[in-house]
């Protein structure tokens, strides 16, 4: 620290040698006190226009997400659920979980990838139908007064999924069983 101390002292002459330019101080007095009154001015029509750009984003994005039907399915699914009663409420939880084992079932059973992918597509493709299905008939029964019919009818597209997944994997059982027989020499 010392070395530090007595070179700032040593070579004091060439540090106090760079003064600010005559009138800068009168300068920098004149743009603060500009600046103060800038302040003073009112609302800027710069802050005006970034208000009414982030409101009209937003009302822009409200609209859309009604006009184009872009919640997500899981939140219109959920506030469905809960009017609907636990009985019913059970029938899907168990529903979902068979169908997740039987997609497991379907990719365990699937010979190559290809045909694992094709086969998902297409098994997702259907389940999605059932399910976007199965969805408006539960607003259906909210909106009927929770009418038994309607509640049958969401029961039986459950049992339409499983059974569709049970034959997807009846088929693939079969079709391996056949390409094991017929790899088994004569």
């Amino acid at each position: 620290m010392d070395k530090l101390e007595n070179l700032v002292r040593n070579k004091r002459q060439e540090f106090d040698q760079a003064e600010p330019p005559d009138g800068h101080f009168e300068r920098f007095q004149y743009k603060l006190a500009d600046a103060s009154h800038r302040g003073k001015r009112g609302i800027n029509l710069r802050t005006i226009l970034r208000v009414a750009a982030v409101i009209l984003i937003i009302v822009a994005v409200s609209f859309s997400i009604n006009y184009f039907n872009l919640l997500p399915d899981a939140l219109v699914k959920e506030s469905a659920a809960s009017e609907l009663p636990s009985e019913l409420k059970d029938v899907e939880v168990y529903y979902t979980s068979l169908t997740g084992e039987k997609l497991q079932q379907i990719e365990h059973l699937s010979t190559s990838k290809e045909e694992t992918e094709r086969i998902r597509k297409q098994a997702m493709l259907e389940v999605d139908q059932l399910e976007s299905s199965t969805r408006e008939l539960q607003q259906e029964y909210i909106a009927s007064g929770k009418n038994e019919r309607v509640l049958d009818a969401i029961v039986n597209n459950y049992r339409i999924i499983s059974s569709l997944l049970d034959h997807i994997i009846n088929e693939l059982s079969e079709q391996n069983n056949a390409e094991r027989t017929s790899d088994q020499p004569s």
